[in-house]
């Protein structure tokens, strides 16, 4: 028995895949004609997340969109492993410690974008290096929601190749962790 094995004996079974829906993907779609953005709220590495006021719906969401001249070098790597896209996985995949994504899809400059629920929170590799005392008493708690994220995406039948605190978000209150990148 690995590690992950150890881990998900842990852990309780929870149905995590969104009933056969169908992934909700759009092509050529206006960035700027479909979304008010408000803030940037963080870089990462590969990617920009912004809130964002979506005009067809007047919803606050979280609007992640990929560098592509980041993403090609990466997926180069893993290119013979057939991997579906991080939005398809992340639209096939639900958890209360998943960050819910309602659409994914390219842009008209030929980006690749996410429409995610918008969190309130601080990224957890912050939280993390800062020591901040919020984590105090709740490290035990969050380290378990993350590790049933994790096993979610394993469930479904995906690989998570980017398993680290950076790509979790944790709530302001420290009482719930969600993942919001999918490697």
């Amino acid at each position: 028995m690995g590690l992950f094995d150890s881990i998900k004996a842990l852990l309780p079974s929870q149905k995590n895949l969104n009933d056969g829906r169908e992934a909700v993907f759009r092509k050529n779609v206006d960035i700027k004609k479909r979304f008010e953005v408000m803030r940037k709220s963080v870089s990462g590495t590969m990617s920009t997340f912004y809130m964002a006021r979506d005009r067809d719906t007047d919803h606050i969401i979280g609007l992640k969109i990929a560098d592509s001249s980041k993403t090609e070098l990466f997926e180069q790597r893993f290119k013979t492993l057939k991997k579906p896209s991080e939005g398809k996985i992340a639209v096939q995949v639900e958890h209360p410690h998943i960050v819910k994504t309602y659409e994914h899809g390219t842009t008209s400059e030929g980006e690749t974008y996410m429409v995610m629920e918008f969190l309130k929170g601080n990224g957890m590799h912050t939280m993390i290096y800062d020591q901040d005392s919020m984590l105090e008493g709740r490290r035990l708690n969050l380290l378990r929601q993350m590790a049933q994220a994790i096993a979610a995406v394993h469930e479904a039948g995906f690989i998570h190749r980017d398993i680290c605190p950076r790509n979790f978000i944790c709530s302001r209150d420290c009482q719930s962790a969600k993942l919001f990148d999918f490697g």
